[in-house]
């Protein structure tokens, strides 16, 4: 396998090189269009949080909490160059934590991605960088303490060659990293690459053979696995939507011991009327740890910023979204694991008014050690509204069940937000944003958590 090494910051200076210099390329002089994006808002602020933690005594602690976040997009698509660049990041200094706990807090998702053409149309090569958090006990709550930030880094090339007018040979490469703060079992190398056919059936539909592999070897002495699979895909284009269509076979193999499963993918979306769009995805087959935080894991409506599938175009709420997908459905363990899916979401957007919502089933059914076997469910409510042009409000609701099957345990988990802006004038404003996430475990009633969060914000926003 080949190794990527020199650790986490030359990936990420490499990154910025790369989107910089897309950045800095000239305007295309053909049309003279300014083909970029780029703005942020970075926000200072102070807030309280009613439970942080717990004392020698079991008693819950509060704190008060200085918070600077940074929420921003830039994206840029040239003839040599596509760039895409994203993040919603908030540091916090509590004032008062319980003993042997962190005072400092980060949080959030960054996701950045370069795609640099070689050949126009054939070749290109692709990097791509992805930062979050993950819960590191999942038997726990989602506290401080508990967090902590993953790192997924790949690169590699794409070719897409034409064997004909409506034939196309397809095939990437690819190899990266994966950095975890607290748990070093799961850091690893990756390898791992796609071959297969496509023949175009008529302007709106396709049909393909597909191969994959993917091979993850652990830094530490734990075993690491390979997985191989081979599908039929099908895709189309609807006047108002498309489906995609997947069916095939999926082998994993560690420690010379193999096992195999029936691979399903299917996605939908049809715009019903004008303004609102409805949305059908899921499936079954192999996945890891690793691969599930680079897609936000597709169990909560979201595939990773930027990739097909997802909802989309949801600003703040899809990085969020995102943030929310990798702590509850990720769980940090070095085996695999076949993940059955099925998601319904449902988006309308108005002038001054969207809503999101959306539904859906997991199961997860590990190998080797089956200590982590879950099955699980979850419903999710967006709504953001502009009152006004400098007033705009958002609320969102939460709610998901775990149920691990060996361990016996059964949570519920809600998680409520609010939030309040005005703009003070073209740039600056304020907001006031509030937090409740609540914890109930049903094995174990004494052992729930609770914890309500107020925050006051000063925004800034730079760029278009």
């Amino acid at each position: 396998m080949i190794k990527i090494t020199g650790g986490l910051c030359p990936k990420i200076c490499w990154l910025l090189a790369g989107l910089a210099a897309a950045f800095s390329a000239p305007v295309n002089a053909q049309n003279g269009a300014n083909d970029s994006q780029a703005r942020a808002v970075v926000s200072v602020g102070h807030g309280y949080s009613d439970n942080v933690g717990r004392d020698t005594a079991d008693n819950d602690v509060s704190s008060s909490f200085n918070a600077l976040r940074l929420n921003f997009l830039l994206n840029r698509d040239r003839p040599r160059f596509d760039a895409n660049f994203g993040g919603n990041v908030y540091v916090r200094r509590y004032a008062d934590v319980p003993a042997g706990t962190d005072d400092d807090d980060v949080r959030g998702v960054i996701d950045g991605s370069l795609v640099a053409s070689l050949i126009p149309n054939i070749l290109t090569w692709d990097f791509r960088e992805s930062f979050g958090q993950i819960l590191q006990n999942p038997f726990d709550a989602d506290r401080l303490g508990n967090r902590e930030r993953v790192t997924v880094f790949t690169t590699g090339p794409q070719l897409n060659l034409p064997l004909g007018q409506r034939m196309f040979l397809q095939a990437t490469a690819q190899v990266g990293q994966r950095s975890f703060e607290k748990s070093e079992a799961l850091d690893s190398d990756t390898s791992g690459g796609t071959l297969g056919v496509v023949r175009t059936l008529n302007p709106v539909s396709q049909i393909g053979l597909q191969l994959t592999t993917s091979e993850v070897e652990y830094d530490s002495s734990q075993s690491g696995f390979e997985i191989d699979s081979a599908y039929l895909t099908y895709s189309r284009e609807l006047a108002t939507g498309g489906v995609q269509i997947s069916l095939g076979g999926s082998e994993v193999t560690i420690a010379e011991q193999s096992h195999s499963t029936a691979l399903i993918r299917f996605a939908w979306n049809r715009d019903v009327g004008a303004r609102s769009n409805l949305s059908v995805f899921g499936g079954q087959e192999y996945t890891d740890a690793g691969a599930l935080f680079r897609t936000g894991s597709g169990v909560s409506g979201v595939n990773g910023f930027g990739s097909p599938g997802g909802f989309g175009g949801g600003g703040l709420f899809d990085l969020r979204r995102l943030e929310d997908a990798r702590l509850r459905d990720v769980i940090s363990a070095t085996n695999p694991l076949e993940r059955s899916n099925l998601t319904i979401g449902w988006r309308i957007s108005g002038q001054r008014t969207n809503i999101f919502l959306s539904t859906g089933l997991w199961q997860d059914r590990y190998e080797v050690d089956n200590g982590l076997d879950n099955d699980g469910s979850h419903a999710d409510l967006e709504i953001s509204r502009e009152f006004t042009q400098r007033w705009s409000g958002q609320i969102g609701v939460r709610a998901y069940r775990r149920d691990f099957k060996v361990a016996a345990q059964e949570d519920d988990n809600v998680v409520t937000r609010l939030t309040t802006s005005y703009q003070i004038g073209v740039r600056a404003g304020i907001s006031f944003e509030y937090r409740r996430y609540s914890r109930d475990q049903r094995d174990a009633p004494g052992r729930g958590y609770d914890d309500a969060e107020y925050v006051v914000f000063f925004n800034y926003t730079f760029g278009r």
